[in-house]
């Protein structure tokens, strides 16, 4: 693991470690915030999306809740493009930081299931991802970073002349 790696790695333990030794239950109390929300909107807007954006990064399992708060908090019009937002950035840096830290340990590990899995993801991928975010089982924070070790890129460039590779997003 290279020095970047084990920075990443140390982040996100000490977040998650902060998270559960500080009571991060404190920063999903409706009622501070939508006070805070009929004095300071814009203010209230940007920290709320800075702590669902960070959960989601994160895979902290306050999520789901953040997402039915923000509808609590900001209303329908606001809320939906916060979450919708907050959600997809927060989910692409957790796909992305599974695949700095462990997409090469894992492709080493498990080779021969790895090119099963990411022959699958080559022909089928957007089926793949939409299937699995059915399945209420699979949390989408797991799912995010599982797709991190995967063949399936980031971002959707089109004409990048990559035989139509899959994008998570």
């Amino acid at each position: 693991m290279n020095r970047k790696q084990l920075a990443l790695l140390l982040t996100i333990v000490l977040v998650l470690a902060t998270y559960l030794t500080r009571g991060g239950e404190d920063m999903l109390n409706t009622q501070s915030y939508q006070a805070l929300y009929q004095s300071a909107p814009l203010t209230t807007g940007l920290l709320f999306f800075l702590v669902f954006l960070l959960g989601t990064a994160f895979s902290l399992p306050a999520c789901g809740v953040l997402s039915i708060a923000t509808g609590i908090i900001f209303g329908h019009a606001v809320g939906i493009p916060l979450a919708l937002l907050a959600s997809s950035i927060g989910g692409t840096l957790a796909f992305l930081s599974s695949r700095f830290l462990l997409h090469d340990l894992i492709q080493r590990r498990f080779a021969v299931h790895y090119q099963v899995v990411n022959r699958g993801i080559e022909k089928e991928g957007a089926f793949y991802v939409f299937s699995l975010r059915m399945i209420p089982v699979i949390p989408f924070w797991m799912l995010n970073l599982l797709m991190g070790l995967t063949a399936m890129r980031a971002g959707n460039r089109t004409g990048s002349g990559d035989g139509g590779q899959p994008a998570l997003i």
